[in-house]
This record gives C-alpha cells, structure tokens and sequence, in this order.
C-alpha cells in the first residue's frame, strides 16, 4: 500500500519547540515546503 501524502499547504501543521533545536529545523524546512508549493516524497 502507498502511502499518499497531502500537500502541505492544504493542512494545518502545529511545531511546538520551534524556537531552536529540530524543532526550529522541521518549522524551516515545513514553511519552504510550502512555499514550494508542498511537500516532496524523499525518495520519489
């Protein structure tokens, strides 16, 4: 079974601990994501 991935623009993400660490790195990479225009499959 694939697993389908909604854009991330069309959800809604909460990042408690954004504010440094892997926190502030997945609020980073989750706001460019959909600034994209959503996510990407790592390996697609």
């Amino acid at each position: 079974m694939a697993l389908k991935l909604k854009p991330v623009s069309s959800q809604v993400i909460v990042i408690t601990g954004a504010s440094s660490g892997i926190g502030l790195a997945t609020a980073k990479l989750a706001a460019e994501r959909a600034r994209q225009g959503g996510a990407r499959r790592p390996h697609a």
